[in-house]
């Protein structure tokens, strides 16, 4: 669900330089432009048009495909000031109903305006290529404890070494079979390119993001079996506040086949 994140706490740390990163690509170019010339974050209700979603304030859902897509759009508040002007946070809760294993994959995901404009996912995580396969690597190569919820949600091996340990409350370390954490039988389709390019962009809007608390909620790729549910964020790039109309849209692929099977739509409009 589209849900203008409220559970960030407030990072004392950050400071607003922008300075470009020497030597990017065009992408990373483009992106930092994106980043740069917004001007504060939308604060969102769902379109009139939009089916509501009657147990979120603010919520709308759309389902497709067997997939159902919950979002839920509102006001700013003190709680996220910090990270506000550089990134749209989106709470998503996928709902997988149909037979099919379903990709979840950042480049399925964008929010787009009226006037055309695509604002991408943006990585949590940094992706270094590896002999074997790729691995994600969180800032200072920490080890993520999720704060995400999920069933029946199979993480992408990419992502598997980021939560692979933990700690109990008596700071015992809990091993990794006792962790209720599933991964994919195989490697996904990860887009080196997406990643290079999108990644780098949070250094453009805060040399400080993503933080600690925004890479544990934030959703890894992975697959979303039948049955399945899941619950977290992903970070967007920031829409601007003066946006008329904005679509969250999610292209529903079938993880076995990588066929498309159809694309939700949640429209949400400023709130006045």
């Amino acid at each position: 669900m589209l849900y203008l994140h409220s559970q960030l706490r407030r990072d004392t740390r950050l400071r607003r330089n922008r300075r470009p990163t020497a030597g990017i690509s065009a992408v990373t170019a483009l992106l930092g432009v994106l980043v740069g010339c917004a001007s504060g974050q939308a604060a969102l209700k769902p379109a009139p048009t939009a089916q509501k979603a009657q147990h979120l304030k603010n919520g709308a859902r759309a389902s497709a495909a067997g997939v159902t897509l919950t979002s839920a759009a509102d006001v700013r508040t003190k709680d996220d000031e910090d990270v506000r002007d550089d990134v749209t946070p989106v709470h998503i809760i996928l709902e997988n109903h149909g037979n099919a294993p379903i990709r979840i994959r950042y480049s399925d995901f964008s929010l787009t305006t009226d006037d055309g404009k695509k604002f991408a996912v943006l990585p949590p995580f940094e992706l270094r290529e590896t002999e074997a396969m790729p691995m994600a690597v969180a800032r200072k190569g920490d080890i993520i404890e999720p704060k995400w919820k999920s069933a029946r949600f199979e993480v992408g091996l990419a992502y598997a070494p980021l939560y692979q340990r933990r700690m109990d409350r008596k700071g015992a370390e809990i091993q990794p079979s006792d962790l209720p954490l599933e991964t994919t039988k195989f490697p996904l389709d990860y887009d080196s390119a997406y990643y290079n390019g999108y990644y780098r962009s949070w250094s453009q809007a805060d040399e400080d993001l993503p933080t600690r608390s925004m890479q544990q909620q934030a959703l890894p790729e992975g697959i979303l079996q039948p049955g399945g549910r899941l619950d977290g964020f992903m970070y967007f790039q920031n829409v601007p506040s003066n946006a008329h109309r904005v679509v969250l849209r999610e292209d529903v692929v079938n993880a076995s086949t990588g066929q498309m099977l159809d694309t939700l739509e949640l429209p949400f409009v400023p709130r006045k």
